[in-house]
């Protein structure tokens, strides 16, 4: 009993590391209970102590998703609770299984246990994603590590020190003295890069100023509407007085303004009077208008989820979502689930097959992706190695309940600025919109339930950082690393027979 309730006490520490609290230095402590609970246990008992902590970790740290459900089902707490119960279970399996890999109480077995960690971390399937290494990015020293090694590099950290400082309490002496060493070490050697890290990109050789608008009008195309065409008027409405009501930059650079994913609800690839209205409103504001909206196949049968940018000269370019959002935008294995006709989605969606760059310009591109898929490290890889001198995120956060919600959404987003070390513009209809510097710092914001226009003007930068140039290495090095291990293991079990 008393394994289990530290197992669940690791899950709530760690859930504080995470918004709304955000207190970033549990992420490498918050897992200390339950490697001390998993320690010396048999390999069942380890799965049960893992699975507790993960669901009493994502019934703290998602507790919002009761109510966006139900919100999403226009139903009662019958569905939603239930639901995210369900969803606790199941990524609360993670956990699970990273509980029972993890090692001895070497230092050796601390690499070995952190290794374990990245591995599950990036194979197990999510229906929402999340890292250990999110939480660091609140913090403006620790988080630079993730232009070496992406967000499972601050993940590998973070479970590392909970390793070492686990190993320190449950030894004495020298041993413990040692540990807390390595950590001494290991934090002073991540504060090092991290206060040199941020000089090496503070000045850029070849770039392009943008002066960018973000528009959060505050009415989201989620709303169930009583009448679609008065809905869609006022959203068409309200974005376009807030676009124009703007001052003109008086210095000379690019310009952009960013409407949030589906902020009207129109079929704009094909010709239709909304269509010419974005056009129109490019024509007259003389820059590019980057637009939430949905395309459709031939047949009309099915529906992207896609943003448009619309440029003065009338052209206009389009990226189509690629990654949609499990039991949002499609019912994953819908044939297996009896409830799958009656479980309502925002709309008909397949994923887009690939990922163009949106041009400013013939040098100045920048690389445009929706809601969550911007949560996922490494999605913005290919696009900035294509020439991406920007990263541009749009979301419709009005599914959620409270500004915890949002807080979340935009963490889980932060670090793919410092990954690629790249300005990140996050336009969402009912905030949190924020831009974000190629260090992770949140320059500028609009809250929760705002309703205005974000001005800012940033650089174009097209250098690569090491993560943008060798991607995901270190779960490269920990999949050999674990390889190495098993081989190990089968070869000493072989002398034993």
């Amino acid at each position: 009993m008393t394994r289990l309730f530290l197992s669940a006490l690791s899950g709530a520490l760690l859930a504080c590391a995470f918004p709304p609290h955000a207190i970033f230095p549990l992420a490498l402590c918050g897992l200390i209970p339950l490697l001390i609970a998993a320690r010396d246990a048999p390999i069942a008992a380890r799965l049960t102590y893992g699975f507790t902590c993960g669901v009493a970790f994502h019934i703290c740290a998602f507790w919002w998703l009761a109510p966006t459900i139900q919100r999403l089902q226009v139903a009662n707490v019958a569905i939603g609770v239930p639901a995210s119960v369900a969803f606790s279970a199941y990524q609360g399996l993670q956990l699970g299984i990273f509980a029972m890999v993890v090692s001895s109480g070497s230092m050796s077995g601390a690499l070995a246990t952190s290794s374990g960690w990245v591995i599950i971390e990036a194979i197990y399937p999510k229906i929402l994603p999340w890292y250990l290494g999110d939480p660091l990015g609140s913090s403006p020293i620790l988080r630079q590590l993730a232009d070496l090694t992406g967000v499972q590099g601050l993940s590998f950290f973070s479970l590392l020190i909970n390793a070492l400082l686990a190993q320190a309490i449950t030894r004495h002496g020298r041993s413990a003295v040692a540990r807390l060493g390595a950590v001494g070490l290991l934090i002073a050697a991540a504060s090092a890069y991290g206060n040199h890290a941020g000089t090496i990109w503070d000045s850029v050789s070849e770039s392009h100023n943008v002066h960018v608008a973000i528009v959060q009008g505050g009415i989201s195309a989620s709303t169930v509407p009583l009448d679609f065409a008065s809905l869609n008027d006022n959203l068409w409405t309200t974005h376009e007085r807030l676009s124009l009501a703007g001052p003109v930059p008086e210095d000379s650079g690019l310009r952009l303004t960013v409407w949030p994913e589906t902020s009207v609800r129109s079929y704009l690839d094909e010709d239709n009077d909304d269509r010419r209205r974005a056009e129109s409103l490019a024509r007259r504001l003389n820059h590019a208008v980057l637009i939430g909206a949905l395309d459709r196949s031939d047949d009309g049968l099915v529906e992207f989820n896609t943003a448009y940018l619309f440029g003065p000269d009338g052209n206009h370019q389009k990226y189509r979502k690629t990654v949609l959002v499990p039991f949002g935008e499609y019912v994953p294995a819908a044939m297996l689930f009896q409830f799958a006709p009656q479980w309502r989605v925002t709309g008909r969606f397949s994923p887009g097959e690939d990922r163009p760059l949106m041009a400013l310009t013939d040098v100045v591109r920048f690389a445009t992706l929706i809601c969550f898929e911007a949560a996922w490290t490494g999605s913005y890889l290919d696009q900035v190695r294509n020439g991406a001198g920007l990263l541009v995120n749009v979301s419709d956060d009005s599914w959620f309940q409270s500004e915890a919600e949002a807080q979340a959404h935009l963490n889980a987003t932060r670090l793919r600025a410092v990954e690629l070390r790249r300005w990140l513009v996050r336009a969402t209809d009912s905030g949190i919109s924020a831009v974000i510097d190629p260090e992770g710092e949140i320059v500028a914001s609009m809250g929760w339930g705002e309703v205005g226009v974000l001005r800012t003007m940033l650089v174009t930068d097209t250098r690569l950082s090491t993560f943008a140039r060798s991607g995901n290495w270190l779960l490269t090095i920990s999949s050999a690393h674990f390889a190495l291990l098993f081989l190990r293991a089968l070869a000493f079990a072989g002398r034993r027979t």
